[in-house]
């Protein structure tokens, strides 16, 4: 029986019974991991395809796992499933782990090379290749696969998508750049050489070589997407909006009496862009407020 039917054969039991056989079928899968022989996730000449087989042994070492005390020294106190230990690494590793509270769950291979800042987090079932830096409160999530040369500054979030096992994890292609405070999430493919300025939100694929500046610019350009996105998430991009005649007919009713009766001005109408979209949000002067808005 291979590595595979036997998780898929554990995974029927009760948490208990899969426990009693299942303990020594992890500590291998787990061991097979943070070598990087398996992956949740591996580029072929046809794109990136899951192996489901590797989330689901993710999923038993959740399943049997029991919660044990983990202290670090006398006065740090971590409880955690027993099944999901932090990685041991040694100096052959080659990996650079800066002091100062960072985590690796083992079952998360780190290549030669990488560079760790502290304090961040790399979960179980990821991969993190050669040169890679993880920035200083950065998460890397489970079964996140990153790609060399890869720049992931401070406070950036690799979400990790375990479940379903089918989903495709998000995956960071080599030489991209993520920013600082950026969250790419859902499965989103960021392909090499592209660039994630600080603070983005991002929820779609982004193409080879592309630069996004915004949030704006991800949810309202669809020209720095693979072509299989089709712009934006999947779909066309949106039609433009367009005034309903009853918005138009409420704006009649409002702007007269602002601009006669309480001789509404406008300063600084300038700054708005042109193009795209911005909020504007008042200073609750009065309940009138909302009208001029």
């Amino acid at each position: 029986m291979t590595l595979a039917e036997e998780i898929d054969r554990l995974l029927l039991l009760s948490p208990e019974e899969a426990r009693r056989s299942g303990l020594a079928v992890v500590n291998e899968f787990r061991r097979g991991l943070s070598r990087g022989e398996f992956r949740a996730a591996e580029k072929t000449d046809a794109g990136w395809r899951t192996n489901t087989w590797v989330k689901r042994g993710i999923l038993l070492a959740f399943k049997i796992g029991v919660v044990e005390p983990r202290p670090v020294g006398a006065e740090f106190f971590f409880f955690d499933k027993d099944t999901l230990p932090a990685k041991t690494l040694t100096r052959a590793d080659g990996v650079r782990v800066v002091p100062g509270g960072s985590t690796i769950r083992d079952g998360a291979f780190v290549a030669s090379n990488v560079v760790c800042m502290p304090p961040m987090f790399i979960n179980i079932g990821a991969y993190v290749d050669e040169g890679t830096m993880v920035d200083s409160h950065a998460l890397v999530g489970s079964c996140a696969q990153i790609g060399k040369r890869v720049h992931l500054s401070a406070a950036a979030q690799i979400g990790g998508v375990l479940e379903p096992p089918g989903a495709l994890p998000v995956i960071i292609e080599d030489e991209a750049f993520i920013g600082g405070n950026c969250g790419v999430y859902e499965g989103v493919l960021v392909r090499e050489r592209a660039v994630l300025e600080g603070a983005i939100e991002c929820a779609r694929d982004v193409a080879a070589d592309r630069r996004l500046l915004s949030n704006d610019e991800c949810l309202h350009d669809g020209s720095h997407h693979s072509a299989a996105c089709k712009g934006c998430s999947g779909r066309d991009t949106p039609p433009p909006m367009t005034k309903s005649p009853a918005y138009v007919l409420a704006g009649i009713l409002t702007g007269l009496p602002m601009r006669f009766v309480f001789r509404l001005r406008v300063k600084g109408k300038e700054h708005l862009p042109r193009e795209g979209g911005y909020v504007l949000s008042a200073n609750h002067v009065s309940n009138l407020d909302p009208w001029p808005l």
